[in-house]
């Protein structure tokens, strides 16, 4: 069985990452939080990542009288960060919704909190040395009630504000007949197939992942390559098979599913540690058996950052790379833009029909950038248009980073790349 290419357009990056790591959802207590007395959290006008966290606010349910710090410090990220002086840095943990969550000495760090508040009631849980406490955090952006799953979510617009600006515009819809087509209407008449199937696709084989791609090291990602059966020269190829899933796993458990992966991909966004990669194939039946687990040692900063628990939207975007590391860069740019810069580039979704990556639904981009000694978030970039391919941010701090891309479209985000 032979071993599709890896899909690596471009590594011309002095780092690249991508995906993920997430949080399931925990079913609250039956209690009624709607009559305690709610205050609004700093800075809780947040529209740089999620909507469903705008006007967010806070109540003690029990265990102490004060909070002397609940803000979003870091909006990009939806940092969320808690502290209270009766809290003791020795002994303090905290659950959100039943999910563990990052402490801080005596504080409480809640990075990418779109993705752990996820309920119009979420209850943190915080005990410490000699005392408890319960916190309510009220996302009014969430509907469905006391402790509901159920999200609303605002895909209208999504504007940034870190020295750049971007708008994305998801006011389409999707429609999926899994016997024949998939119709994608994101403003305008796109429609990509979906080929029928009589039964599920077989067992994925061949899962081959690598922390390097020639001379690079690929820090905090992973290339991922398989046996796919969407590669005519396979010999088990299966035309009704149109995409793949990826599983990630550390310690036992599964860190975050990415949907819509295609013929190898670049996984990030994982902290130095080692890993297990498992792949799926999916077709108009739905998912087939999952391959057997493969390992790998990812090396890289500490990330400080929780990814999704699954990521359903387009297919991963191809080819990124950190132009401003490139030498041409230096030569054909102008001198305002050669320090404390940096120009990213990838292959645009709608661009090429032939190549693993198109993907007409798509919308828009997000470029994230992190600290890469720190691994603390620096900043996040929305492109908006599927025909977009660079970025270029500028006021950066001197400094190392570390860079991905992600696609987007009505269904939501992909994995990155």
């Amino acid at each position: 069985m032979e071993v599709c290419k890896k899909v690596l357009s471009v590594v011309c990056v002095a780092m690249l990452i991508v995906t993920l790591i997430g949080v399931s959802a925990y079913n609250a207590k039956a209690a009624d939080y709607s009559s305690l007395s709610y205050k609004d959290i700093a800075n809780n006008n947040n529209t740089e990542f999620d909507q469903k966290l705008k006007g967010a606010q806070y109540a003690i349910s029990s265990g102490i009288n004060t909070l002397s710090i609940i803000q979003f410090q870091n909006q990009a990220f939806s940092e969320l960060y808690l502290s209270s002086g009766d809290w003791k840095a020795d002994g303090l943990k905290a659950t959100i919704n039943g999910s563990d969550v990052t402490t801080e000495g005596a504080g409480i760090r809640l990075m990418n909190a779109s993705t752990l508040l996820t309920k119009q009631y979420n209850e943190l849980a915080v005990t410490w040395n000699g005392g408890e406490a319960l916190i309510i955090v009220k996302c009014p952006g969430i509907s469905g009630g006391q402790g509901s799953d159920n999200e609303s979510t605002n895909n209208s617009s999504v504007t940034t504000n870190n020295g750049e600006q971007g708008t994305t515009n998801n006011g389409g819809q999707v429609t999926t007949n899994n016997g024949g087509q998939v119709t994608t209407n994101n403003g305008g008449t796109e429609t990509t197939s979906v080929p029928s199937a009589s039964s599920l696709p077989a067992k994925t084989y061949g899962v081959s992942p690598q922390v390097k791609a020639g001379e690079y090291t690929i820090d905090n990602s992973v290339l991922l390559a398989w046996s796919s059966v969407m590669e005519q020269t396979n010999a088990n190829y299966d035309a009704s098979v149109y995409a793949y899933n990826a599983y990630v796993y550390r310690d036992g458990e599964l860190l975050t599913k990415v949907c819509n992966v295609t013929n190898g991909c670049i996984l990030g966004g994982l902290a130095a540690g080692t890993y297990k990669f498992g792949l799926a194939a999916v077709n108009a039946k739905g998912e087939g058996p999952m391959s057997d687990l493969a390992q790998a040692t990812v090396t890289g900063a500490n990330l400080d950052f929780t990814p999704k628990k699954e990521y359903s939207g387009p297919k991963i975007p191809e080819g990124f790379s950190l132009t401003s590391a490139q030498e041409e860069f230096k030569s054909n740019t102008p001198t305002e833009l050669q320090t404390n810069t940096l120009w990213v580039a990838w292959a645009a979704s709608n661009g090429n029909p032939e190549t693993p990556g198109y993907d007409p639904s798509v919308t828009g981009y997000n470029v994230y950038v992190f600290e890469a000694d720190t691994g603390k978030p620096y900043r996040r970039v929305h492109i908006d248009g599927a025909s977009e391919n660079t970025a270029i941010i500028k006021n950066v701090s001197a400094g190392r980073y570390v860079c991905f891309v992600t696609a987007e479209n009505a269904n939501g985000e992909s994995g990155m790349a």
